[in-house]
């Protein structure tokens, strides 16, 4: 993996989320109002401020109508074009604290937005009024993503420590973990944890291609994986330890040609991007838990920096050398990334895409006004 380009130009503030459609167009929002949308190339297409100044924490893209984007700006939900973003389309103004996260169920029917009340709004996007309110947080809502084969099954994280899914006709959550007791239980009480230091808020939830597995990227800089082979219940799975600070984002690679594998992609605090092949951590449904085993392809990379790169490049590309290992490093084969990249700053939102070539690109945002973009050629 290395980084390929980096696009600016586009935001004056702190880039705080990305969306990518299944063509490659990108769309980033930052604070202060901006939304900004890009051509597949880092050309800026059109932009927009909204008059509220509101922090864009979210933009999610109809996975239906292509040229459909919905965007969260405070607690305000807008309906833009992104051909002529000036004005709104819709506007959605049901939660009442500023929104963390947007989501849309694959039929384009409902979209859902979890906010800082610990409230999930589900929106019917056919009849353009609110269907359900689902109360099951007691603290921020900090993530929320649609089942993809499930209808209307929703889950969530938050800084309560839980994770929930849901039924979006009922108004309760269908099964619950809560993370603490998934840390307490882990934990040997003579040899205690580092990852006990940190509580396991839940900062980013996101489900596989088959909907079998929920991965969720914890505060205590562990990835939690839960198995949703039951319809009912949710079992806990491995945890990946290799993150040494908070992970704020998991995202699992979007289809591609030929693709075996469930790789996810977890960043954080750290200022690491892991990719890792969960096919390796879920627990088999005989029981047994995965062998030991590693690949070729399970060796640790990291960035070199080159002196040919345009300045805002070179500064994307602060990387520590190979003798700095850090959090890139694990001797236990389970839990080891296929690979580890080390960024130049804490990551905000990263946004995985896949071409028909099969290279595969990660849109990164962090704590500056840049957008970072890293791609590999998938094995």
């Amino acid at each position: 993996m290395e980084l390929s380009t980096v696009w600016t130009g586009g935001h004056s503030q702190m880039v705080l989320c990305l969306g990518v459609d299944a063509e490659g167009r990108v769309a980033s929002g930052s604070e202060g109002g901006e939304v900004c949308f890009w051509s597949p190339d880092g050309k800026i297409t059109s932009k927009r401020t909204f008059p509220s100044k509101a922090d864009v924490n979210s933009v999610c893209f109809s996975p239906q109508q292509p040229s459909v984007i919905y965007v969260s700006a405070g607690e305000v939900i807008e309906l833009l074009d992104v051909r002529c973003p000036e004005s709104s389309l819709e506007r959605f103004a049901f939660n009442r604290e500023d929104i963390n996260q947007l989501a849309i169920d694959p039929k384009d029917g409902f979209l859902a937005a979890c906010d800082d009340d610990g409230i999930i709004k589900v929106v019917d996007l056919r009849n353009r009024k609110l269907f359900r309110t689902l109360k099951g947080h007691s603290a921020i809502c900090s993530s929320v993503r649609f089942h993809p084969t499930v209808p209307r099954e929703i889950a969530s994280g938050g800084l309560d420590c839980l994770v929930h899914t849901w039924e979006t006709t009922r108004g309760s959550p269908r099964a619950s973990v809560n993370m603490k007791e998934v840390v307490i239980a882990g934990e040997d009480e003579h040899t205690p944890s580092p990852y006990l230091i940190n509580p396991p808020f839940v900062h980013s939830v996101d489900f596989t291609r088959s909907g079998e597995l929920l991965a969720c990227g914890l505060e205590n800089a562990r990835v939690q994986l839960l198995d949703r082979r039951g319809r009912r219940d949710l079992e806990v799975g491995q945890s990946l330890e290799a993150h040494t600070s908070g992970v704020t984002q998991v995202s699992f690679i979007p289809e591609y040609p030929g693709q075996m594998q469930d790789l996810l992609l977890s960043a954080g605090n750290d200022c690491r991007i892991m990719l890792w092949d969960t096919n390796r951590h879920t627990i088999p449904k005989d029981g047994l838990k995965p062998e030991d085993h590693t690949t070729e392809n399970s060796e640790i990379e990291n960035l070199k920096s080159e002196s040919d790169k345009p300045p805002e490049q070179e500064r994307a590309e602060k990387v520590s050398d190979r003798g700095d290992k850090g959090a890139c490093s694990s001797d236990d084969s389970k839990t080891k990334p296929r690979l580890c990249v080390k960024h130049k700053d804490k990551i905000n939102w990263i946004a995985p895409y896949c071409s028909a070539s099969g290279v595969n690109m990660v849109f990164v945002a962090d704590v500056s006004e840049i957008i970072s973009v890293y791609q590999w050629k998938v094995d």
